[in-house]
């Protein structure tokens, strides 16, 4: 887990990572949190060694699946060709910390 100091930095992130990995925009999914739609981003590409990455981007945050909301973040997860997780980041903005578990 890595903490970004500004919002327009996790943006930057995930435009890295997109470009890195010539990853190709795959679901664009909606979520209802307080009645409001928002959006997570599910982006995927192959890195240089012909691993899988998937790459999730929820400017807004989104349910988590323990219940309650996760806060803004991109999540970069690489599996190889056995589909066993390599390599999993999650990047988040400091203001929300306080929200975060280990």
């Amino acid at each position: 887990m890595k903490l970004l100091r500004i919002f327009n930095k996790l943006k930057s992130v995930k435009n890295i990572n997109v470009s890195t990995y010539n990853a190709s925009l795959r679901v664009k999914k909606p979520y209802t949190v307080n009645g409001q739609t928002v959006y997570a981003y599910h982006y995927k590409g192959v890195d240089k060694n012909g691993n899988v990455v998937n790459i999730e981007y929820a400017p807004d945050g989104h349910p988590s699946n323990l219940g309650g909301n996760e806060p803004p973040h991109v999540k970069v997860q690489i599996k190889n060709k056995e589909n066993q997780v390599v390599h999993n980041s999650k990047y988040f903005i400091e203001s929300d910390s306080y929200r975060l578990k280990e």
